[in-house]
């Protein structure tokens, strides 16, 4: 079985392209694989640091590039912090275990929100220092986009396999074409959304982007009794870094000079 889906593995990875999160999964994988081979037990962090060496090694000109620190930072967030996020989401929802498609259901929905939200907490270092902004709509709309996702993943690959056989062609183009349009009109209607997008271009921004590096390491080298406390270090430099922000637009208002590049009453 291993070797089967390592083979699959590289041939998911063919046909994305080689892209840097494409192969930083494919070399995860391939970790777990060969440790099921030697009868060993992979560690997600030790996959993550071994898929960064690999990359770096290969192509060195990676790490200026914003898609290579995104990707990792996402898979480190959601690697260190889901499992506290799964602990909370079982206990919330234990009430509806009694019915099990409800309780799957709600740890489903929930799931996905809170990845979102792992993901995010080790990219605020990303995008510190890569874009100088985030987006308020970011954690949700990953979470309602990684549904369709998932399915444009799986009927490109059955097309891919089963290209030439008409019946099942014709259901896979619609599908994609379908599942694609809603992602493209989803984004769409989020652009167009005013005061969706947070400004983070200051020049102590770097200043909190190394305490969160340092807030990190802290997570991960300190073993706490409750996991919950694992995240005030985290927690405390963003609360911090989001009251600083607040407290030097106010005390500069006077100083911000904004330009309408469509003037309206409204604006």
């Amino acid at each position: 079985r291993a070797i089967v889906l390592s083979l699959l593995a590289v041939f998911y990875l063919a046909i994305t392209g080689f892209s840097v999160s494409a192969t930083r999964s494919v070399i995860m994988l391939m970790t777990v694989y060969l440790s099921m081979l030697f009868s060993l037990r992979s560690d997600p962090l030790t996959s993550l640091s071994v898929a960064c060496a690999l990359i770096l090694f290969i192509s060195p000109g990676a790490v200026i590039d914003a898609g290579f620190w995104m990707s990792f930072a996402a898979t480190f967030g959601l690697i260190v912090y889901m499992p506290l996020a799964g602990s909370i989401i079982t206990k919330v929802f234990s009430f509806s275990k009694k019915s099990k498609i409800l309780y799957k259901a709600l740890t489903y929905i929930a799931g996905l929100f809170f990845a979102g939200i792992c993901a995010l907490i080790p990219l605020l270092l990303v995008l510190c220092i890569f874009i100088k902004e985030i987006s308020v709509y970011s954690v949700w709309a990953s979470a309602v986009l990684s549904i369709p996702t998932a399915g444009v993943i799986l009927f490109s690959l059955i097309l891919t396999i089963a290209f030439n056989i008409p019946f099942v062609k014709e259901i896979c183009v619609d599908i994609l074409r379908k599942t694609s349009g809603f992602m493209i009109d989803f984004c769409s209607k989020i652009s167009d959304k005013e005061n969706i997008v947070y400004s983070i271009d200051y020049d102590f921004t770097y200043v909190f982007a190394i305490l969160l590096f340092i807030a990190f390491a802290v997570t991960l080298i300190l073993k706490f009794k409750h996991k919950i406390i694992s995240l005030i270090p985290v927690a405390s430099v963003v609360l911090l870094f989001i009251i600083t922000t607040l407290s030097y637009n106010n005390i500069n208002s006077d100083k911000i000079n904004i330009t309408y590049l469509s003037p309206s009453s409204i604006s």
